[in-house]
């Protein structure tokens, strides 16, 4: 089961979220030329070596030097414009996460979640995490989202070393100012360890389609979501896909 209640912020919460506004505030602020200024660099040192040879050996002509110039122009205006473009185009996104966690630095409040994890849940693997579904309440659904693509401290701490598999899971829960869930923190695994009920393992393979399908069955939730859904009515959805599968 699972409940969440704000608290006094952390100081080592709010550390975290202080480096996050921070790399969000400069990714806005970014022109997205940063790489194409480090290729101008190495570009230099490479004309450079070639011109202090040519110096000694004379093994240039003035046509080919213009040619490796206007070659070299080319290339680092190819390199500076989709990244201009791509950086302008998601700096107000960056900038309002940026907003929205001093918004909650501000506040002084965190929301604290804890799960007490029982045998009714399931761990469906996809292409870019593992999808966790457990009850939160007699009519409601805990959908977590655990990435293996985004800095996901669950993934990379706890999942791959299978240190996530205990029965209370608590974390620090970083929301906007819409309910939607910034960022998951502190997150840690303790109690008497169990073992999962993995899809995959219980199908006897690995169906790519089955996180897509059953996220969009779901109407597409976030990581964090509470489901209008009761645990049994997700649990019968699963179920129904493993006899054709297991075949």
């Amino acid at each position: 089961m699972h409940s969440a209640a704000n608290i006094v912020m952390p100081a080592t919460v709010r550390k975290q979220l202080d480096r996050m506004a921070t790399g969000y505030r400069k990714a806005a602020g970014g022109d997205g030329a940063g790489s194409a200024t480090a290729l101008m660099i190495v570009a230099a040192g490479i004309f450079g070596v070639i011109f202090v040879l040519d110096l000694i050996f004379g093994m240039i002509s003035w046509q080919h030097w213009t040619v490796l110039a206007g070659g070299s122009a080319v290339m680092i205006l190819f390199a500076i414009v989709p990244s201009v473009l791509e950086s302008r185009k998601s700096a107000p996104a960056f900038k309002a996460l940026a907003g929205e966690i001093e918004r909650l630095i501000a506040s002084g409040q965190i929301e604290h979640a804890v799960v007490a994890i029982t045998d009714r849940h399931w761990f469906i693997e996809h292409e870019h995490g593992i999808i966790v579904l457990m009850p939160a309440c007699e009519r409601r659904t805990l959908y977590l989202d655990i990435s293996s693509v985004a800095d996901d401290p669950r993934h990379d701490r706890w999942w791959t070393k299978g240190r996530i598999f205990h029965r209370r899971w608590t974390w620090h829960c970083a929301r906007g100012s819409h309910g939607e869930q910034l960022a998951t923190l502190s997150f840690k695994a303790a109690g008497e360890p169990f073992s999962p009920r993995l899809f995959a393992r219980e199908a006897g393979r690995y169906d790519p389609d089955l996180g897509g399908d059953l996220f969009e069955w779901l109407g597409s939730p976030a990581d964090g979501d509470l489901l209008d859904r009761p645990f049994e009515e997700i649990d019968s959805w699963l179920r129904a896909h493993l006899p054709a599968m297991a075949a």
